[in-house]
């Protein structure tokens, strides 16, 4: 499996750099950046629900788009996934509570407020 990082400045915006990193499919893993970059955050857990790409470090392993009883093994974004003949279906909500947006909002407001 490939993990494209796109990296830019905004003090260079005409400045990107790429970097590739393969990872082996039958044990994916990665060092989290999110602790370098905040923002690196939500897309290591999309690619981890949906790839199946462990990020060692990452804080928040909560589902992003799929329910949290989503068959453990079953990455959807993956080549070799097939649709399954019976439907899935979630005994819980996916997504957010409203406090958990809220607790989110109140760290994202701490951490770039007076910057």
């Amino acid at each position: 499996i490939r993990v494209v990082y796109h990296f830019t400045s905004s003090r260079s915006p005409s400045s990107l750099v790429a970097l590739e990193v393969e990872v082996p499919r039958g044990e994916p893993r990665l060092p989290s950046i999110s602790d370098v970059y905040p923002a690196a955050e939500l897309q290591e857990r999309e690619q981890r629900e949906m790839l199946g790409v462990e990020f060692e470090g990452l804080r928040d392993r909560r589902h992003l788009l799929l329910p949290e009883d989503w068959p453990e093994g079953v990455y959807p974004l993956r080549k070799d996934f097939r649709v399954p003949d019976e439907p899935f279906m979630s005994t819980r909500p996916s997504g957010h509570s409203l406090e958990d947006l809220q607790r989110m909002l109140a760290e994202l407001e701490g951490e770039g407020g007076n910057q």
